[in-house]
């Protein structure tokens, strides 16, 4: 709250995540149902790990696209597994 006074925001009310855990979870089950996601059993590290690999990649292409990242520095690909 106080860093917000700082801004000079003024909120209408205090509210909790878990003040809607039954509206997220509903929204959630939708998403799951049109196909829009999933869930699985990954380890959190995993998942961190691949995130940020892919904001990674992210600002890269964003660079590419902007003209702003240095040419002939990075090379990207896809590796991709035959087994």
């Amino acid at each position: 709250m106080q860093d917000l006074e700082l801004m000079n925001i003024h909120g209408d009310k205090i509210s909790h995540t878990s003040d809607y855990f039954d509206t997220i979870y509903d929204l959630a089950i939708q998403l799951i149902k049109s196909g829009k996601a999933y869930t699985d059993d990954t380890e959190q590290a995993q998942v961190r790990n691949l995130n940020s690999q892919l904001m990674y990649e992210y600002r890269r292409v964003n660079q590419d696209a902007r003209g702003t990242r240095k040419r002939n520095c990075l090379c990207s690909s896809r590796r991709l597994d035959r087994g």
